[in-house]
């Protein structure tokens, strides 16, 4: 569902929250026609976006907390088309000398915008996190019919060494895991996690066979510090995609990330 998002683009927004900071709104406008790096591809577009979330239940005690949210985009590219595509479960360069081609890929859709619906939901409780996500993209094309696209995830973790995965109030998602022992530190072996996703997209309907891909995938995550982390990812990838019909893949994945 990442390729759905219209993501890094350059506007102006907005963010508030609750006295207790159980709720939060949040809403920006920005230009599109750029690519993931926010470089201008051409002339610019137009779009919006806003959110709300709510804590529903919390118990600071036991580490618990449930979270629920919802999204919505829209977006008018100036070239008249909509594009969707992306690879399984992990970004990066593609169509590339030695990268992964797009799995899916529903090409240019003569459309004058989108709409972009989301839900979420998530919580924590010890060692144990979970989190998912619904988008439906509504594409008005120029054939005067909506294209629909579903995707979502869901995944969850358990932390084997006992840490709990906080949440922010201030961004309404679940933060960063702190090891109690860091490497370094005495009985520094830092923090172990190991964590399943299983995640769908259908970028079919009616003449555009941009393919259906469901991806599972088993991770094993190795946090040395507050700010560093190994991740060791296997998934296991099936394409639906016209003409060829069905196929699998099997990815093995390993990432090293500092984070700030």
């Amino acid at each position: 569902m990442f390729g759905m998002a219209p993501f890094r683009q350059f506007g102006i927004g907005f963010h508030d929250s609750t006295a207790d900071e159980n709720a939060t709104w949040a809403a920006s406008i920005f230009g599109s026609g750029t690519d993931a790096f926010g470089n201008s591809i051409g002339d610019r577009g137009y779009g919006g976006a806003a959110r709300v979330t709510r804590v529903l239940l919390e118990d600071t005690c036991n580490d618990f907390l449930v979270h629920i949210g919802g999204g919505y985009s829209f977006v008018a590219n100036p070239d008249s088309n909509i594009r969707y595509r992306n690879v399984p479960e992990f970004g990066g360069p593609v169509n590339e000398p030695g990268s992964v081609p797009f799995f899916v890929d529903t090409l240019p859709i003569p459309a004058e915008n989108a709409n972009l619906f989301n839900a979420e939901l998530a919580g924590t409780w010890g060692p144990l996190h979970a989190q998912s996500e619904l988008r439906y993209s509504l594409v008005n094309t120029d054939s005067g019919n909506n294209a629909t696209f579903p995707s979502y995830y869901a995944q969850m973790g358990w932390i084997m060494t006992g840490e709990h995965r906080p949440y922010n109030k201030t961004s309404a998602a679940l933060g960063r895991i702190k090891p109690a022992h860091p490497v370094g530190t005495s009985c520094g072996f830092g923090a172990w996690e190991v964590a399943v996703r299983y995640s769908w997209i259908d970028l079919n309907d009616g003449l555009i066979t941009g393919g259906e891909l469901t991806n599972m995938t088993y991770g094993l995550n190795w946090y040395l510090n507050n700010y560093t982390k190994m991740q060791f990812n296997y998934i296991k990838a099936d394409l639906n995609r016209a003409p060829v019909g069905s196929s699998d893949t099997d990815i093995f994945a390993v990432r090293a990330q500092l984070e700030f």
